[in-house]
């Protein structure tokens, strides 16, 4: 996505991942933008020519960046991709063990993260880290159970149990972060992947960023191919699956029942969005013919 709408001269999106953790980076980044500004002479407050963003793939599961936001950017329009849990599962394991990163197996991955390591089960659960916005009232009881309920894993003395109700350290998080007064744009990745959809989804992004009508190019579907430390397709990987396909049905139901009946939420080509988030009510192992895209 960061390399597509910089294909357009009403963008820019910083060529690096750019995260706001600390106060530091804050300021790095105020300026660096003030210096872009400059050089498009877009200092005043009038209407600017082209767009800034920066791509950061964590700040949903850091209440740091999300109080940064709030107070710093609270009109900056936030994309966020979504992927059903078994491939981006997949693929985020092949690609940190394609950079070295020492793992320990997949099938151990189950819970909350292990000190040090990134992936997890539990960071699968989108509707989790969708929720830290502070979109939905998150009051219902129904509500409460799909972000926090019984499926919900902890590591308890080494063993893994289901959580009943909303974990201390998540409650904390969201005291901290409040609600976050940006505007949302959900798409699915299969919108990228499908030529008819992708059309649809660039108008969609047209419009939620204010760019002029067919000013962005056609999405070329991409297939990236990877050495894969694992296939997640495995049968010895069939109840991590099991589990993942789980937390994509709550996330699908949280998402369709709550999430986007917030005014601040919005999808990208609605049509086709529904279709491909309809596919999370099942194991993508059992229907593809081909899962080259989960590396």
């Amino acid at each position: 996505m960061k390399d597509y709408l910089n294909r357009t001269p009403g963008a820019y999106v910083y060529e690096r991942e750019f995260c706001m953790k600390r106060d530091g980076d804050v300021a790095r980044f105020v300026s660096e933008y003030h210096a872009l500004h400059v050089s498009l002479n877009q200092t005043d407050l009038g209407e600017k020519t082209v767009m800034f963003g920066i791509k950061c793939p964590g700040p949903l599961y850091r209440a740091n960046d999300l109080v940064f936001l709030r107070n710093y950017f609270p009109l900056t329009r936030l994309i966020v991709g979504l992927r059903h849990p078994v491939p981006w599962m997949a693929s985020f394991y092949n690609y940190q063990a394609y950079k070295n990163v020492t793992l320990p197996p997949l099938s151990e991955l189950t819970g909350r993260c292990q000190k040090g390591v990134k992936v997890c089960t539990d960071r699968a659960r989108f509707h989790a880290a969708l929720a830290r916005l502070g979109k939905t009232p998150m009051e219902d009881e129904g509500e409460v159970a799909l972000l926090f309920g019984t499926r919900y894993e902890a590591v308890d003395d080494g063993r893994r149990r289901a959580s009943d109700e909303m974990p201390a350290d998540a409650r904390r998080h969201l005291s901290r972060t409040g609600r976050l007064p940006n505007r949302v744009l959900l798409y699915e990745i299969g919108q990228v992947h499908d030529r008819d959809a992708s059309r649809h989804l660039s108008r969609s992004l047209e419009q939620y960023l204010g760019l002029s009508p067919g000013v962005l190019p056609e999405i070329e579907p991409f297939v990236q191919v990877k050495p894969r430390a694992v296939d997640i397709c495995d049968d010895e990987y069939s109840e991590i699956r099991e589990l993942l396909v789980n937390h994509a049905i709550d996330a699908a139901e949280w998402i369709r029942e709550w999430f986007v009946l917030s005014p601040d939420v919005e999808v990208a080509a609605p049509k086709s969005f529904y279709r491909f988030l309809g596919d999370w009510d099942g194991d993508p192992c059992e229907t593809e013919s081909n899962n080259d895209t989960f590396t």
